[in-house]
């Protein structure tokens, strides 16, 4: 099909604002003769059409300057200096501005000189990068309590998908690992791809179910707590019905097809096509026909990745099918998947960490910024007004 707009799709315009809400109303009127030499009458009946347009209000910095006086005892001759205001912050950006500057690393993956540069260039105000690292510190420490709460919520935690990736502090090959529902979203750096990091972020008698692929370290994990990712499986199938080994090809496409037919059934279940009895009678044949060809599979040790997979993934079978009995519970790992992404795209366009200072600035804003866009307010009005309160003295929440 063609790109863009498809014929019977319902169409989507962009409303008028309200004119209670427009700064500036510009009446324009036709000329009052017509190119035949004829008068042109005005239409009073008719209502003009409409043109918005939206401009951006020229930006000029603010420049508060605090003048502390001195003072000398005139009886023990002590010195005394003023101090600041409350609220006021000891660096050269305010509240606002430092929160232009977290919002500009987690949300639009800007390295710390393409933040100046938008500082110099679209706000006027001229700072050094240190100036900029400086303030990436003074945001971790006020994200710091909101960041603990969200460790909480992890814990806590009915569903649970996690997925990791790697990360560089120093040159040194450490790791991101990503935990997220629909309702949080956790990132923690480690220079560990273990099972203690995970154990020691969800603890050690988690109850909750979670999604993952078949990494080793989630071995940990109950198997009937724990969902294998179908997505994964899926390109491992596809890769196997794609072999140069016939055998290896025959099984690998059966289990591709069924595999294929079950998201099928999954995708019918959400729209409404068919119910969730009619799934779980489709599934019981499904779920025969693959653990077979699984085992079947794990029995042809002489294609050694293969056989291998199959293997593994029939030991895993009790973690397969875990999401038929549990209706919160997700077939594929996507969501973690999705969620991880901003920080793989960071990571690239900045060459990792350099510092556990860098580690924590960076796990926090991008846990933080990504519960501030799921709760639907502002990222720079809620970031200006946390630092505003952690200047205040205040502890600080999400949940305010």
């Amino acid at each position: 099909k063609k790109r863009g707009g498809q014929v019977g799709h319902k169409g989507s315009f962009r409303p008028f604002v309200d004119e209670s809400q427009v700064t500036k109303i510009v009446r324009c009127m036709p000329q009052s003769i017509c190119e035949c030499g004829g008068e042109i009458n005005l239409r009073n009946r008719k209502k003009p059409s409409r043109h918005q347009v939206f401009e951006l209000p020229e930006i000029k910095k603010v420049i508060t300057e605090y003048q502390q006086f001195r003072g000398v005892c005139t009886c023990c001759k002590q010195r005394s200096q003023a101090s600041l205001p409350a609220g006021v912050p000891s660096n050269i950006l305010g509240p606002r501005a430092m929160a232009f500057v977290a919002q500009s690393s987690a949300l639009y993956n800007l390295t710390r000189s393409q933040i100046r540069m938008m500082l110099k260039d679209s706000l006027g105000i001229e700072v050094a990068i240190s100036t900029i690292s400086n303030v990436e510190e003074r945001i971790s420490g006020y994200f710091e309590n909101i960041y603990n709460e969200l460790g909480k919520k992890v814990r806590q935690s009915k569903h649970l998908h996690i997925d990791e990736t790697g990360h560089k502090n120093q040159g040194k090959q450490g790791y991101a690992w990503c935990f997220v529902n629909e309702k949080i979203l956790y990132l923690k750096l480690a220079m560990s791809r273990g099972a203690k990091v995970l154990t020691g972020v969800i603890g050690e008698s988690f109850k909750g179910k979670i999604t993952t692929d078949r990494y080793s370290a989630y071995n940990v994990i109950d198997p009937e707590n724990r969902q294998i990712c179908w997505a994964h499986l899926l390109r491992d199938f596809r890769k196997f019905a794609h072999s140069e080994h016939t055998e290896v090809a025959n099984i690998g496409g059966s289990l591709l097809r069924n595999t294929e037919r079950m998201f099928e059934l999954l995708k019918a279940v959400k729209f409404g096509i068919i119910s969730k009895e009619e799934l779980n009678y489709e599934m019981e044949d499904i779920k025969k026909k693959i653990e077979m060809l699984l085992y079947e599979g794990s029995l042809r040790k002489k294609y050694k990745n293969f056989g291998g997979s199959c293997a593994n993934i029939w030991k895993l079978r009790d973690a397969l099918w875990n999401f038929l009995d549990d209706p919160g519970l997700e077939a594929t790992n996507n969501l973690a998947e999705r969620s991880i992404r901003p920080f793989v795209i960071k990571r690239k366009i900045s060459f990792g960490t350099w510092s556990d200072r860098g580690d924590r600035f960076l796990e926090r804003v991008m846990s933080v910024i990504p519960m501030i866009i799921k709760s639907g307010k502002s990222v720079l009005e809620t970031v200006t007004r946390i630092i505003k309160d952690c200047l205040y003295g205040k502890v600080v929440s999400l949940s305010e």
